[in-house]
């Protein structure tokens, strides 16, 4: 098994505690939260009290097969790609997190049930998250009951995310799955790279690079 650039533990802050507040980093997430519930000024200095800020570099891992998701993670820009290893090591693309569509990060049997995980999630682009303990979001979410609609909502998203779009994927044809791209998700076709895509779909990328310029060649005239 390959090893991580960083491991998932070892990513520092980017920023001290008390500029948490007036960062600007921290404005989509605050934005996000005002359009969904009346924000508390307790919950949020309590959010930034429990927040960090990281910067990810593209081809770096938030989380390696074998560790425990202890995080919940907030995707301010950039993307990811989350793929299981087989007992046989073998890597499988099995979807991804891109901050214009679905933005609550985790691997979520991992994370609910605090076993060692068998899935990977790694960096496509250089890319910035808020990190939040897992226990952290939860006595929040206990304590309040407005953040609590919000937590699970945003966790329900991701995952509903995700398994409508391997649904689709299974239900279409290679073609017909990237003209659905092309129409419903371009922001995943411009910047999830070839090879993730190809891999999620079991073609090759030469395939791949075919099947996408001949739709963008139908799409376009």
């Amino acid at each position: 098994m390959h090893l991580p650039n960083k491991a998932s533990d070892s990513f520092k802050a980017t920023l001290p505690q008390n500029n948490f507040i007036m960062h600007k980093a921290f404005s989509i997430l605050k934005a996000d939260l005002e359009n969904t519930i009346t924000l508390e000024p307790e919950l949020w200095e309590q959010l930034c009290e429990k927040a960090e800020l990281l910067e990810i570099k593209k081809g770096d891992f938030l989380l390696t097969a074998g560790h425990v998701c202890k995080y919940g993670y907030y995707v301010n820009k950039g993307g990811f790609v989350h793929t299981y290893i087989g007992e046989n090591g073998r890597e499988s693309v099995v979807g991804f997190s891109i901050d214009q569509s679905n933005r609550f990060l985790s691997s979520a049997k991992s994370y609910y049930s605090e076993t060692q995980s068998s899935f990977e999630i790694k960096a496509i682009q250089n890319s910035e998250v808020i990190r939040f303990l897992k226990t952290d979001l939860e006595t929040l979410a206990g304590t309040y009951l407005s953040f609590a609609r919000f937590y699970h909502k945003i966790v329900a998203d991701a995952l509903l995310n995700m398994y409508v779009f391997n649904a689709v994927r299974l239900s279409l044809s290679s073609e017909e799955f990237i003209k659905y791209l092309y129409n419903e998700y371009p922001i995943y076709l411009q910047s999830i790279p070839d090879k993730y895509l190809a891999q999620f779909m079991g073609v090759s990328n030469e395939w791949f690079c075919k099947l996408k310029k001949r739709v963008v060649i139908k799409q376009t005239y």
